[in-house]
């Protein structure tokens, strides 16, 4: 396990150590004006590279909002996990100062800062293989992917798959899409007067019915009325396909 990962996690412990803190004191999120609020920078910073200054306000801020010393704890675990990985003692130093992390952490009184000596405990040998090998680490792999994850990636669209063309269809229309042919369909027919014979040939009703049903509207349409309204005739038709309804309309009153 690299540097990289375990200073991670002490930060995110430190974090909700001081959450924790906040809301206890509190009861509600930190504000700019809350001391605990203003020196959330100030705790992730290595204390060699903080000024006097910046000391003094960390002193005084952590005693106004950390009563109880928690979060200054939190932050002493913290900057003794960042040495453990920092090149300003030499590496047997630093491999005896994560056995003693390893071992003492989990013991804290803090919650937070014992389930991270749990963690570290559960990879100890992960963690102290750091130092055999020289301190390698993956971090400019990982400066990589994070570049990567970044960078504006331009999203192809996908091409629409059209309908295959039947291989019957005539040489013209093999390429026109049926699902516009009925669209423009229906349209005509919401527009215009139903045209029987495109009516008949959409829901696959035999046209014959379909003109039959139409005369037979007209003649009883034309029954009610009392004669003042002339049904149209039917269709010209053959015989054998046009029934005579002469015999179903209704009596006309002749007194």
């Amino acid at each position: 396990m690299d540097a990289f990962h375990v200073v991670k996690l002490g930060t995110q412990v430190l974090d909700e150590v001081r959450r924790r803190v906040q809301q206890a004191q509190l009861h509600r999120r930190g504000h700019k004006n809350d001391p605990l609020y203003k020196v959330r920078g100030l705790l992730r910073h290595g204390l060699e590279h903080l000024t006097e200054r910046q000391h003094r306000k960390l002193t005084i801020l952590l005693q106004l909002g950390d009563p109880d010393g928690e979060v200054e704890l939190a932050g002493s675990c913290y900057q003794q996990l960042r040495t453990i990985h920092s090149g300003t003692v030499s590496v047997r130093e630093r491999r005896a100062l994560a056995e003693k992390l390893i071992g003492t952490f989990p013991s804290c009184p803090v919650p937070e800062i014992a389930r991270l000596g749990r963690t570290l405990r559960a990879w100890r040998a992960q963690v102290l293989a750091y130092f055999h090998t020289d301190g390698l680490s993956n971090g400019g792999t990982e400066a990589i992917n994070v570049l990567i994850e970044k960078a504006p990636q331009a999203s192809p669209r996908l091409p629409q798959l059209r309908q295959l063309p039947a291989a019957d269809a005539p040489r013209g229309q093999r390429h026109q899409d049926p699902t516009s042919q009925a669209d423009r369909a229906v349209t005509t027919l919401r527009s215009e007067e139903p045209d029987v014979s495109c009516v008949g040939d959409l829901v696959h009703v035999p046209r014959i019915d379909v003109e039959l049903r139409v005369v037979r509207a007209q003649q009883l349409r034309a029954g009610a009325d009392g004669g003042r309204s002339e049904a149209r005739a039917p269709p010209n038709r053959s015989s054998t396909h046009s029934p005579d309804f002469s015999n179903e309309l209704p009596a006309q009153d002749t007194r």
